[in-house]
């Protein structure tokens, strides 16, 4: 969970102050949380504003202890009146997301104000996203938000300016600007912020604020694929496939399409599908296939319900099933995906993996057509009408 990652990050930097509460903290990073209750309690009892920190995120969380997050909110809102920023910060946290089931915009701004006048900028980001969106109950205020990116620039925040880049280049509520993008962007990703290093990588390879850099806009994609950025993943493993100004090479495609995968990218996660059963960059393996178009489906919808029903259907790299390919078909036709309207029509009409019924097989397959003659002659009178004909 995220906020549990943000938790366990924040309350580790704190330094020990006592053997026992230095005990207790080394038995939370070897993750006995058990222990590290047994000791954090009698601390936090006695008004240790740390042990009060840890103590409200393992009831949060349930470590070591049944989940109770009202228990858990009560240690946090104690310490932070004390002057603890770690909980000011995971109160903002625990009023933002889903996780404790508990959203509420308007406390998490104030817990997120209170650290960051303790200095904490990751909460002055969180509260400017929240002014910026105009989240729950709280107004939008977008040049609020603006104020504090750009106070979180002066400090070299990375984040803010990943934001400013962002905001810059798209002229979202400043001035469109894609040298001051490019700036903004070059600092965040001289920072490893790996999104920044997508983003300037196309700056350089579309020459925008900045003279064109192949060469510097290849070099930045493959960064911030390293760095865990699914979008420069999933650019590189096309360009890989299909030789777009890189060399041709199926095993560094395979390679960058199943990274992407692994992150929920649902178009690589079919493409991954489609290269195990097809053995290109890897060896191939039917079992593997069948697992990602899968985990395609349960990401995706009836798009990938309909390319695994048809690789079912042909058989192409997996064992061919026109039952099965029969049940994934319906589903995505079921859904209004037209194309599998068409070949279930075509399937009806043979008999092929449904039950053999020719009216209804063809009547689909016309109703299809006439779905497609209405797109496109509602787009070529859309086209006619932008001419003023």
């Amino acid at each position: 969970m995220r906020i549990a990652t943000v938790l366990i990050l924040l309350l580790a930097s704190v330094p020990a102050r006592a053997d026992g509460l230095s005990d207790a903290i080394a038995a939370y990073d070897a993750e006995d949380y058990e222990t590290a209750y047994s000791l954090f309690l009698p601390l936090a009892e006695q008004g240790d504003v740390t042990a009060q920190s840890y103590l409200g995120g393992i009831y949060l969380f349930g470590f070591g202890v049944a989940q109770d997050v009202d228990e858990g909110v009560r240690w946090l809102e104690g310490a932070a009146e004390a002057g603890d920023v770690g909980a000011m910060f995971n109160l903002g946290n625990t009023y933002s997301f889903d996780e404790m089931e508990r959203v509420d915009f308007e406390e998490a701004l104030y817990w997120y104000l209170k650290a960051a006048e303790q200095g904490r900028p990751i909460a002055k980001y969180r509260a400017a996203r929240i002014y910026d969106e105009g989240l729950g109950d709280v107004p939008a205020d977008k040049p609020l938000a603006l104020q504090l990116y750009f106070e979180l620039a002066e400090q070299d925040f990375d984040s803010a300016l990943l934001t400013l880049g962002w905001y810059h280049l798209n002229g979202r509520g400043v001035e469109q600007d894609s040298q001051k993008a490019f700036e903004f962007l070059k600092r965040a990703a001289d920072k490893d912020n790996a999104n920044a290093q997508y983003l300037l990588a196309g700056l350089y390879l579309g020459g925008l604020g900045t003279p064109k850099d192949v060469e510097q806009g290849l070099a930045g994609l493959h960064m911030a694929a390293e760095n865990g950025d699914s979008f420069a993943q999933h650019q590189l493993c096309w360009r890989y496939l299909n030789g777009n100004l890189l060399d041709r090479n199926a095993e560094s495609a395979f390679r960058w399409f199943l990274a992407a995968a692994e992150q929920d990218i649902v178009r690589a996660q079919i493409k991954v599908a489609e290269l195990y059963a097809d053995g290109t960059g890897v060896a191939q393996d039917k079992a593997q296939a069948h697992a990602w178009y899968l985990k395609a489906i349960e990401n995706g919808g009836r798009d990938e319900q309909f390319l695994y029903g048809l690789a079912l259907l042909t058989g192409k790299g997996i064992d061919r099933d026109w039952e099965e390919a029969a049940v994934w078909i319906r589903k995505s036709a079921d859904d209004v995906q037209t194309t599998a309207m068409l070949v279930r029509g075509v399937m009806r009409t043979f008999g092929i993996g449904f039950e053999w019924d020719p009216a209804a097989g063809i009547g689909e397959i016309l109703g299809v057509l006439i779905i497609v003659l209405v797109s496109v002659t509602f787009e070529v009178w859309m086209w006619f009408s932008r001419l003023g004909l």
